[in-house]
């Protein structure tokens, strides 16, 4: 009888057996390690981390003073809206054109009164509207933009229309053009007459003023190709009451060591008070109160005010000011829980104003829109359940013109500014009024080396103030 012979794997079943075993415990491991994600049947909210926190130690699990960002909704930006003084200009010919432009130099023009482009001197009347084109150089790479909702444009540019003879300059903000992403534009309505150019300043491109501590400065002045001349109107020009943005592109005039206002429409002076105010804010909204009670001067713009006892009386009313000096992002919550503390020990309001943001506008790692949706969040909250009847006074942030230290840029000033008048205009109540303070800013108005206005500046934030309570 033949002995039996137990025959043996071969080498490749070997190999493949322990390829599956392998595969088998890294399949089992990553199942063990990674949190567990709800099927889309069973729960159809957005997934995100949730950490155990039933498991930790009480005196070391984390403090939330604000809820996750991905919890909240920030309020979309208004879609864009061509101006009649600029939908005649060709934004697509302009930037393919090769006579006029290399294509690689960024350059700005006053456009004809029918949107075609000219290197001559184009001439309008005083009052009429003029359309304002920048072009920018090549197109930075497109995957290098984060798709998500921006609160200013992709190109941080400042432009000042200036007129040397007289010494009027006039700010202007650009829009960028939807479909054609390296042109911008602006309507002005020119109110002044003289011979003006523009003088432009490209601060960062590609969102890189968002996180401007990754990005250097490098700013790329250039004059206007063009110029234009503005004749003096046949009839006299009246000027119209001021809306929530009617000082916007509003001049300014150099007067010994200021420049004076110029603004576009009237201001309503009136004495109409509210006997009992709650402000909540910052040291610029502080500086507001405490401007109307000092003299004027134009020695010492910049000086840092004397301290103000609060409550404050003021003839027949009363300001209680509450700060709130340190960032929305990180203090939500708390900021909520003490403003209804507050509000309970403090008589009732008549009148609310707020004015926060600047110290969020300079952290250099927040996101704009981190910011978009916890303002929007807070202002709604402040809106009915804690003033479910006053009038509230939202106050923009502070202009920056250029850069300065931390976050505070040009670019992001400006989208901090319009995250505030998006959040007001989605809100969407007579009860909501928006105190545009970020239209009066211009590079000779800001402190040197701070973010704080002049003194000057902020007498005029206070007759814009006036206005709009006159207004209600």
């Amino acid at each position: 009888m033949s002995s039996y012979k137990k025959k043996l794997p071969s080498t490749y079943t070997i190999l493949v057996f322990l390829i599956v075993l392998l595969c088998s415990g890294i399949i089992v491991q990553f199942a063990i390690l990674s949190p567990h994600r709800p099927s889309s049947t069973a729960n159809t909210q957005p997934y995100t981390y949730q950490l155990n926190e039933e498991k930790i130690p009480e005196h070391k699990r984390p403090v939330h003073s604000s809820p996750p960002a991905s919890l909240l909704t920030p309020p979309l930006p208004p879609k864009q809206v061509i101006p009649k003084a600029c939908q005649g200009v060709d934004f697509k010919w302009l930037a393919s054109d090769r006579k006029f432009w290399d294509g690689w130099s960024s350059k700005s023009m006053f456009m004809k009164p029918n949107g075609k482009f000219t290197r001559k001197t184009v001439r309008i009347q005083q009052g009429e509207s003029i359309c304002i084109a920048a072009l920018l150089g090549p197109i930075p790479a497109l995957s290098i933009i984060k798709a998500m909702s921006h609160y200013g444009p992709a190109d941080s540019i400042m432009v000042t229309a200036v007129d040397r003879l007289s010494g009027i300059k006039i700010p202007i903000v650009l829009q960028q053009h939807d479909q054609q992403t390296n042109g911008y534009f602006a309507s002005v309505e020119m109110a002044y007459v003289g011979q003006f150019e523009l003088e432009t300043s490209v601060e960062y491109r590609s969102y890189f003023w968002e996180y401007p501590n990754f990005h250097k400065y490098l700013p790329n002045r250039f004059a206007s190709e063009n110029r234009l001349n503005v004749r003096p109107a046949e009839q006299s020009i009246e000027d119209k009451p001021c809306g929530p943005s009617g000082l916007a592109q509003s001049a300014w005039k150099k007067n010994r060591v200021v420049h004076q206002f110029l603004p576009r429409c009237q201001l309503t002076d009136c004495s109409r008070t509210f006997k009992i105010a709650h402000y909540w804010g910052d040291d610029h909204l502080k500086r507001n109160i405490g401007i109307t009670l000092q003299p004027p001067s134009y020695h010492n713009e910049c000086d840092t005010m004397k301290e103000i006892e609060f409550p404050l009386y003021d003839g027949n009313q009363t300001i209680y000011f509450n700060p709130l000096t340190d960032g929305l992002v990180q203090n939500l919550e708390a900021w909520k829980t003490m403003i209804q503390k507050e509000t309970r020990q403090l008589p009732k309001a008549d009148l609310v104003v707020l004015g926060i943001g600047n110290h969020d506008l300079g952290g250099i790692r927040q996101d704009p829109t981190e910011f978009a949706a916890h303002f929007y969040t807070f202002l709604a909250y402040l809106h009915k359940e804690v003033y479910p009847q006053q009038t509230i006074v939202v106050k923009t942030t502070q202009p920056i013109a250029g850069k300065l230290y931390a976050g505070y840029n040009y670019g992001r000033s400006e989208a901090y500014a319009n995250i505030i008048k998006t959040s007001v205009r989605v809100i969407n109540s007579n009860r909501v009024i928006l105190w545009d303070t970020h239209q009066l800013g211009f590079v000779e108005n800001q402190c040197p080396n701070q973010i704080h206005s002049r003194q000057s500046v902020i007498r005029l934030e206070n007759r814009l103030f006036s206005h709009l309570l006159c207004q209600l």
